[in-house]
């Protein structure tokens, strides 16, 4: 543990000298590494808002990969899920809703304790990290296994890791494997070790206390062996796989027998009488675990394609269900499995009815910050997380499942609303309140291609238009009348905007070229090839992207003439102005650079994503920049970013 706090103290210190260097995307990528372990998230978020930085935490939701292991807690009330990647996330068991979010690194299975205020973590193969589950609060470590350099294959070093963790009932104990070598049952939470069992071998799969608390059951694959919980810890059974190795076990509740898996064959074991008393054969491809009821009647095998439910006495198969991992609901007749992609379902195993389904992980696709700038929304799928970052909290999510994935988040002048737009239509919610103002489905039909939907309110905030595909739609607000369609033959809506009070509209189309729109006579009047970056505030100007120069034109918007150029030689992948048209945030690949329009020249780099920047919002007084790569959202204050370079 005092090797891991230097280790990580180390990385710190080197982050802070990379920035005094100017390195401040090695420093940033380092710092943003440190956020995953929860020793140093304080320290490093503390040190990253010193630097004008602010990621948003765990909001996304869902997992985006398969889960390998759900638990529920004691009541009912909460369950664990771990993915493949070893993300830990905390649902409502009720709702499904997500809670909180564990990300360490190199995670290899927890456990629960009994009274539901602990998780026991292997982490790194060697240790085992206590975790208070009502914050997450790392309460201590572990180091279980260890590593041979001397008994080595191939100069890689032999690791003797922990396999399988479990709770005494009355959380005084836990038990553990270590690789093929030992059983250690220790005291907890003081970390002592009552007994370590020699086992000769393959590997340990699994080891668990029965429910009274009176034994303990291991799995070695050849053999499954039951001892005593006393001071010298007795055998006092052994099952011997006779052909295929033993997958999983599991204890009845009545502490009396225990279920043992092979990979052809269920058997029921009385260990007391030390026979099989009950046997049957799976017609099964790959089973691999077990659940079992707290009514003791109902048993789940679980292969890589679905779950099936046994009768406990008679071994009658009784159900079927689709998933990847299941367990039982403790009190009530439900249970919860996972499918593809991390998604979790809650199901009535009476009538199979589906009670309730986690949100499928999405990655991030647009962000919007609030006019006072304390405030910041972020599409996420088909959800809009509102978060006060601020406080470092979510306010609200918003589903629009109904209309599609969200693609676009465009703010009133005022601030007072913003319109989440998608594909097929959109909602409009209250930026204080968070209540709804008007939601619309606008297309009705599938259309192929990727496409997205935009929209923008004018510049008094009367008035609003909405495009996707070869759709425009204006509206007059606050009653949201359609005033005006048109449809563009040319191609797809990109963007949308108004010019200023002029009657006008402007449509980017397929990102390439801009087409100007008269609203009273639903024609185009001008088509430029280039793409509108900013209108001034008085409407009376506008910043244009040229594409076959490469360069921004400050034009006209009553003749469209021509009044100054700015050579521009960057091609960025994301183009967004500032509120006066000043600056220009320009997305290439990881970083953000901006643009000093008046000077033409790049004047800063924003540094902090770990994948390429696909949204980018100013809040109105151009001090904070709000960007997401798919993975994580940010905060830059720019002014505090400016002054601290160096320092």
């Amino acid at each position: 543990m005092l090797e891991e706090a230097v280790f990580l103290e180390n990385i710190v210190q080197f982050a802070k000298d990379e920035w005094k260097k100017g390195e401040r995307e090695e420093a940033i990528s380092l710092l943003r590494d440190a956020l995953l372990w929860p020793q140093t998230q304080d320290m490093v978020k503390e040190l990253l808002k010193k630097w004008g930085v602010e990621y948003l935490d765990s909001f996304m939701g869902g997992h985006s990969e398969d889960i390998v292991k759900l638990v529920v807690n004691s009541t009912g009330t909460l369950l664990y899920s771990l993915s493949i990647k070893g993300i830990i996330k905390v649902w409502d068991a009720t709702t499904l809703n997500e809670l909180k979010t564990l990300h360490l690194p190199n995670v290899g299975g927890f456990a629960l304790s009994p009274d539901g205020q602990y998780l026991a973590v292997i982490i790194d193969y060697i240790n085992i990290d206590i975790y208070e589950t009502v914050d997450f609060k790392h309460v201590g470590r572990l180091v279980v296994g260890h590593v041979d350099d001397e008994e080595s294959y191939d100069t890689f070093p032999v690791i003797y890791h922990v396999s399988s963790i479990s709770f005494h009932p009355d959380n005084r104990l836990i038990a553990f494997g270590i690789g093929s070598d030992f059983v250690k049952i220790i005291g907890f939470p003081d970390g002592n070790v009552l007994k370590s069992i020699p086992v000769n071998s393959t590997t340990i799969i699994n080891v668990a206390f029965s429910p009274d608390g009176n034994y303990l059951a291991y799995n070695d694959g050849t053999s499954l062996k039951v001892i005593k919980a006393s001071d010298d810890w007795p055998l006092v059974s052994e099952l011997q796989s006779k052909s295929y190795s033993f997958l999983d076990f599991i204890w009845n509740k009545l502490s009396n027998r225990l279920y043992t898996l092979s990979h052809k064959t269920l058997y029921r074991y009385n260990f007391r009488k030390k026979n099989i008393d009950k046997s049957y054969a799976l017609l099964m491809d790959s089973p691999r675990s077990l659940a079992i009821h707290p009514d003791n009647r109902r048993l789940a095998v679980i292969d890589s394609h679905g779950i099936r439910l046994f009768r406990t006495w008679k071994f009658a198969e009784v159900g079927f269900y689709t998933g990847r991992n299941f367990t039982f609901h403790p009190v009530e007749k439900q249970a919860y499995l996972s499918e593809e992609e991390g998604v979790i379902s809650a199901v009535d195993l009476n009538d199979n009815k589906t009670l309730a389904m986690s949100i499928k992980h999405h990655t991030i696709s647009c962000v919007q910050i609030s006019l006072p700038g304390n405030s910041a929304a972020v599409g996420l799928g088909d959800r809009v997380v509102f978060w006060d970052f601020s406080l470092k909290k979510r306010l609200r999510t918003y589903s629009l499942n109904q209309y599609g994935n969200v693609t676009c988040l465009s703010l009133s002048p005022s601030g007072d609303s913003i319109c989440m737009a998608t594909r097929y239509g959109y909602k409009v919610v209250d930026m204080q309140t968070l209540e709804e103002k008007k939601s619309a489905e606008v297309i009705t039909v599938d259309m192929e291609g990727n496409t997205n939907g935009v929209a923008a309110f004018s510049g008094c905030g009367g008035k609003m238009v909405f495009g996707s595909y070869n759709r425009i739609v204006f509206y007059s607000l606050p009653a949201y009348k359609v005033e005006v369609k048109l449809e563009c033959r040319d191609g797809w809506v990109t963007g949308i905007g108004f010019f200023g009070g002029s009657g006008k509209i402007y449509s980017i189309i397929n990102n390439q070229y801009t087409l100007i729109w008269d609203l009273e006579t639903g024609k185009v009047v001008k088509n430029l090839y280039g793409i509108v970056i900013n209108i001034s505030e008085n409407g009376k100007f506008y910043w244009m992207l040229s594409r076959p120069q490469q360069s921004i034109e400050l034009r006209s918007t009553n003749d469209h003439s021509e009044l100054k150029t700015v050579p521009f030689p960057l091609k960025p992948a994301l183009l967004v102005s500032n509120h006066d048209g000043s600056f220009l945030a320009c997305a290439i690949d990881n970083s953000i650079k901006l643009w000093d329009v008046n000077a033409a020249c790049e004047c800063e780099t924003v540094f902090g994503h770990s994948g390429n920047v696909n949204s980018i919002a100013f809040s109105h007084d151009s001090r904070y920049l709000i960007s997401s790569s798919h993975y994580e959202a940010m905060i830059t204050d720019l002014d505090v970013y400016r002054t601290m370079i160096g320092q």
